[in-house]
């Protein structure tokens, strides 16, 4: 990229860098990071809806509220022998989201007008998933006020579940950019037809820094120097982690779980509170990995790790395909009711040419 506009262009990127979920703050860093390396001015825009905010920490207030009074008693009795893990993990994102270039100004909802920037970037992550944001937030779909002009880069939904009447705001959303792109392909094809400009099908953040760039960031784990199997989900199913066992002990490794959250039964080599750079770790000196998570599976391809994503037959399989079919690594599936994991070597093709394409539309739509 060329960094011949950086000096009177100053570029902002309105994303989900306060979910204190490892996928959505690594691709804000990994965003900002690849820009600000390529020489143009950038940094986060500090927009902390209660949508987020609400949603994590010690206490998720927000997924609480949304539980009838006897399902909120379970809930909070689930997670109060936990307490003192969920602050350590709340207080290691917190450290982590200060870390990041974010702007000086903070926004909230209350907020009308976004000033300073000549280009505003949304995306990525699921920002355009009315179901995450609590409706189409006027942010991350561009209608908020800003005198420059918005590009998304890599916005994701549930493209499956897009019902008629989102479907019509969505018209109304992709109107607000003047260069789109979006992460999954299922999804680009969906929205193609509302609009008469191109969309373009790009990678997520993360795959734009090398796996000598995450290796800098990463923290090796202490606690073993033998080789082993890690397994991250987010949607958690115990079959997970009794198919990983017995793939581990049939390759004489050991089993490490990074956990979601801060709210399942401790056990040894189960790590309830990693830090991102702990996560990035994890990864980078795992043997192999089960995972069935998006970003789990997207490091797993950064870090050339031989891996299985679990797919439930649902909706939420959607990104993660994408991702193996953009890469051409199909068999590096399994069914969760299949009960076992065949081997998982394999040889990934060259991660720069697929983003090539994507870095071609970041310089494109600043210039």
């Amino acid at each position: 990229l060329s960094g011949n506009y950086s000096f009177n262009m100053k570029i902002g990127i309105l994303t989900f860098h306060c979910a204190h979920n490892y996928g959505a703050v690594l691709q804000a860093y990994a965003l900002v990071t690849y820009l600000q390396k390529n020489n143009y001015d950038a940094e986060i825009i500090d927009y902390r809806p209660r949508s987020l905010t609400m949603s994590h920490g010690i206490m998720p207030w927000r997924r609480i509220s949304r539980l009838n009074i006897i399902r909120k008693v379970i809930f909070v009795l689930r997670i109060l022998p936990f307490l003192t893990e969920r602050k350590e993990r709340s207080d290691k994102f917190q450290s982590f989201i200060d870390s990041l270039p974010l702007s000086t100004r903070k926004y909230t909802e209350t907020d009308s007008e976004v000033t300073g920037y000549d280009i505003i970037i949304c995306g990525s992550d699921q920002v355009w998933n009315p179901r995450i944001t609590n409706g189409f937030d006027k942010f991350f779909c561009g209608s908020v006020s800003h005198k420059g002009k918005f590009i998304s880069y890599a916005a994701s939904t549930e493209a499956k579940r897009i019902i008629s009447d989102d479907y019509k705001k969505y018209k109304e959303v992709l109107s607000n950019f003047e260069n789109i792109s979006v992460r999954e392909s299922e999804l680009k094809n969906i929205l193609q037809p509302l609009i008469n400009k191109e969309i373009t099908k790009v990678v997520d953040p993360v795959f734009l820094l090398s796996a000598n760039e995450w290796h800098k960031i990463a923290v090796k784990p202490t606690f073993t120097d033998k080789p082993y199997l890690l397994v991250y989900q987010v949607k958690r199913d115990d079959r997970v982690l009794d198919m990983a066992n017995k793939y581990a002990t049939l390759h004489h490794m050991s089993v490490v779980e990074v956990t979601a959250e801060a709210e399942y039964k401790k056990m040894k080599n189960r790590i309830l509170t990693a830090s991102p750079f702990e996560f990035v770790g994890l990864f980078a000196n795992a043997s192999c990995v089960v995972t069935t998570s998006f970003h789990g599976t997207a490091f797993s391809i950064i870090f050339n790790k031989p891996f299985k994503t679990v797919l439930f037959n649902s909706p939420g399989d959607g990104r993660a395909l994408d991702v193996i079919n953009t890469f051409g690594i199909e068999n590096s599936t399994v069914d969760v009711d299949s009960g076992d994991i065949q081997e998982m070597s394999y040889n990934i093709p060259t991660i720069d040419i697929i983003v090539r394409t994507s870095e071609t539309f970041i310089k494109q739509a600043i210039q």
